[in-house]
C-alpha cells in the first residue's frame, strides 16, 4: 500500500485563495491522499465555504490561533499520512501529477525529507520563474527551496514541531535543525508547488525574517567570517528590493527582478522521477 500523504493549508480571510488551492489538491491523481484545512476564525466567507466544499476536505478547524506556524503545528497533529506537505492559501501544485509522480515508487525508510523545485507567481503581472533548489552545502544561506516544495515525514513533525519563538524562518529552523543532525534528504527533480507570492511581508517583516535566519544558524554552527558578510549583503539587498517595489509600479518592479536574476535565474525542470540521495552532515 503507498504512503498516505497529507496536504496542510492554513488560511485567514482569503476564500478566493483558498479555493485555488482546494482545486489544485482536489485534481490530483494520488489517490492515497487526505487534505487538511486549518482556518485561523476567518470573518470573510471562508468558514462558509468549507462548510459548502466539506466533501473536497476531510479535515478543518476554524478557530483563532497564536500565528502561522501555530496553525501549521495544528495541521501537523491532525494528520494521520506519512508525509506532510504545507500549501498556504492560494499556492497549488505545479501540475495535477505532483504527488504520483513524487510517490510513484517506493521511498527508503531511511529519507525522512523529499524536496523539488519552486514556481514562484509575482503580482497580477503573472510573471512566473521556475527556481531550482539551491545546493544542500548552501543551507546556510537559506531555505534550498520554498517550505512548499518539502514534504517531511510525520515523525519528524512529531519530534521537531515548528519553534514559536521563531514569527517567520520557524520553517527553516526545524529543516536545518534536521539538516546538521545529518538527516537523509532526497531530491526529486521536478517542480513541487506554484508559490503565490503576492502576500510577501513589509520591510519591517522582511528583515526580521533575515535576523531570524542569522539567529538560527549561530544558533547550529560556528560563524565563518564569509557566512558574515553573505547576511551583511542579504540585509543590505532586502533593503534595496524593498524600497524598489514600494516606488515603483508592479510591472517596474517584476523587470527590475528579472534584470537581478538574469545569471541565475531559475527554469523550467522537467518532471522526471529521477532523484537523487543526499547524506547531510555538519
Amino acid at each position: 500500500m503507498r504512503d498516505i500523504v497529507s496536504i496542510i493549508t492554513i488560511t485567514y480571510n482569503s476564500e478566493a485563495m483558498l479555493q485555488k488551492t482546494v482545486e489544485s489538491v482536489d485534481a490530483q491523481t494520488y489517490g492515497n491522499k487526505e487534505f487538511i484545512v486549518i482556518d485561523g476564525g476567518s470573518t470573510d466567507g471562508t468558514r462558509e465555504y468549507l462548510v459548502q466544499h466539506q466533501d473536497h476536505i476531510d479535515a478543518w478547524i476554524s478557530e483563532t490561533d497564536q500565528g502561522i506556524f501555530d496553525a501549521m503545528n495544528k495541521g501537523s497533529r491532525k494528520a494521520t499520512g506519512e508525509w506532510i506537505i504545507f500549501l498556504n492559501s492560494g499556492d497549488v501544485f505545479s501540475n495535477d501529477n505532483v504527488l504520483e509522480d513524487v510517490f510513484s515508487a517506493d521511498i527508503p525508510e531511511e529519507v525522512e525529507v523529499i524536496y523539488g523545485d519552486t514556481v514562484y507567481s509575482y503580482g497580477k503581472e503573472e510573471y512566473k520563474e521556475f527556481r531550482k533548489s539551491k545546493e544542500l552545502q548552501n543551507f546556510w544561506k537559506g531555505m534550498v527551496t520554498s517550505h512548499q516544495s518539502f514534504f517531511i515525514r510525520k515523525r519528524i513533525m512529531e519530534h521537531r514541531p515548528f519553534d514559536g519563538r521563531y514569527q517567520i524562518a520557524a520553517d527553516f529552523n526545524q529543516l536545518y535543525a534536521h539538516f546538521m543532525d545529518g538527516g537523509l534528504f532526497m531530491y526529486k527533480k521536478l517542480n513541487i508547488a506554484c508559490v503565490d507570492t503576492t502576500g510577501i511581508s513589509n520591510n519591517q517583516r522582511i528583515i526580521q525574517s533575515v535576523l531570524e535566519h542569522w539567529s538560527i544558524i549561530r544558533r547550529y554552527s560556528k560563524i565563518t567570517l564569509s557566512q558574515q558578510i553573505y547576511y551583511i549583503f542579504w540585509i543590505l539587498t532586502v533593503l534595496l528590493l524593498s524600497g524598489v517595489k514600494l516606488i515603483t509600479p508592479g510591472r517596474t518592479y517584476i523587470q527590475f527582478i528579472r534584470m537581478l536574476r538574469c545569471g541565475n535565474r531559475g527554469h523550467h525542470i522537467g518532471n522526471s522521477d529521477k532523484y537523487m540521495f543526499s547524506l547531510l552532515k555538519p
